[in-house]
């Protein structure tokens, strides 16, 4: 992916390819794995469904999440996608920036943002996108 943005393109330059590693140590690692488990588990809990996550990456908080209901995750790169769809099947995917969600107002009672607003260069839009998709009275 080429840009103009010097942001965007060093985003790019690092995240564009699925890091299949860091998906597996999060997930599987023996020693981190449950750490990563036991500091989510309050948060993700707390997550109705339908549930949205932003910049799901490869999908490691995607799988914990599906092991409650069929989350949906959104990234802007596809290979990390195309990953996510074979590490979490029950996931639904969408290529998508954050801050232009491809859904309806109000769609989701739940969204999650975890380790993605440094990565853009306009935080604030990709957060009141998530209010927006969210419902009222959703959990964000």
């Amino acid at each position: 992916m080429s840009t103009s943005d010097p942001f965007r393109a060093t985003q790019d330059a690092h995240f564009a390819a699925a890091d299949v590693d860091h998906f597996r140590w999060t997930t599987d690692d023996p020693a981190f794995a449950p750490v990563e488990d036991a500091l989510l588990a309050p948060c993700l809990d707390a997550l109705p469904f339908p549930c949205l996550e932003m910049g799901c990456g490869e999908g490691g908080n995607l799988s914990r999440l599906a092991r409650r209901g069929h989350p949906t995750g959104i990234d802007r790169y596809a290979p990390k996608l195309t990953f996510a769809a074979q590490a979490v099947p029950p996931a639904r995917l969408a290529a998508a920036d954050a801050t232009a969600l491809p859904f309806a107002d109000g769609t989701f009672a739940g969204v999650l943002i975890r380790d993605l607003l440094h990565h853009l260069p306009e935080p604030r839009r990709a957060t009141a996108e998530a209010v927006r998709v969210l419902r009222p009275g959703g959990v964000l």
